[in-house]
């Protein structure tokens, strides 16, 4: 039997990467919410690619004989010092050694700042989310879903109160953003500066009651990344993500 090799991904392993991790993600027991959220093959690369040049992100793969049996990445920040991972995605193989082969690779790639790494899985993909829990990440004790957004269900600016933020109420939602999402990855200056990033309010005069933060990829696909409505108005507290999985980086040998 051929020897497995994990190794680093390279630039030009990309192209047939992500043709694997589209086809990979399909079924929900394999899907990582961080390596695919429906975008094409060619959209997913481009996506990649981006992040690597930006030194934002790492992916290992196995692979035997030439043939591609798995494969993990991570998106990274060095500020923040932390990590957001995709996968493991194994499908062929001893599904258990492959995918600690994959993490530990990928532990040594990662830059030594990198103190934090989260993973969010759907809720059938179980293997993955065991491996995790058996790696020492902790599960959030509540889950959140993924919900999605069909062209008939598009909510024109204005309908329903809603409209982009104005320069009234940019304070009144940095306050309510940061109560909400005081631990999030992006800050509320930072969610206001990018134009990747749209923000939309429910407003009464610089009173704002709600937001909501959506993030677009070339004008095919978006989604809404932070929802917040003022506590006083919501018998539920909004919070981060809770499909969250956690740990401290654990050292790993060169």
């Amino acid at each position: 039997m051929e020897k497995t090799i994990v190794r680093l991904a390279q630039r030009d392993d990309y192209v047939d990467l992500a043709v694997w991790l589209v086809g990979v993600s399909q079924a929900a027991e394999q899907h990582c919410l961080h390596t695919w959220s429906g975008q094409s093959a060619e959209a997913l690369r481009q996506q990649l690619l981006g992040y690597l040049d930006d030194s934002e992100l790492w992916y290992v793969m196995a692979e035997q004989g030439g043939r591609l049996l798995g494969a993990m990445g991570a998106e990274y920040d060095e500020s923040l010092g932390r990590g957001w991972l995709h996968g493991p995605h194994v499908t062929a193989g001893d599904w258990d050694a492959m995918t600690a082969a994959l993490f530990e690779r990928m532990l040594q790639a990662l830059p030594a700042s990198i103190g934090q790494l989260d993973a969010f899985l759907n809720i059938e993909n179980r293997r993955a989310r065991s491996f995790y829990a058996q790696q020492g990440f902790v599960e959030r004790e509540h889950l959140n879903h993924e919900f999605w957004l069909l062209p008939g269900d598009r909510v024109v600016e204005g309908e329903r109160g809603c409209m982009p933020v104005g320069r009234q109420q940019e304070d009144a939602f940095k306050r309510l953003y940061d109560a909400l999402f005081s631990k999030a990855y992006y800050s509320a200056d930072r969610v206001l500066q990018m134009d990747s990033h749209h923000v939309l309010v429910l407003a009464e005069g610089a009173r704002v009651l709600g937001f909501a933060v959506a993030s677009t990829e070339d004008g095919e696909a978006g989604e809404v990344q932070f929802l917040g409505v003022a506590e006083e108005l919501s018998l539920i507290h909004i919070s981060e993500p809770t499909r969250l999985k956690t740990r401290s980086r654990m050292p790993s040998s060169a």
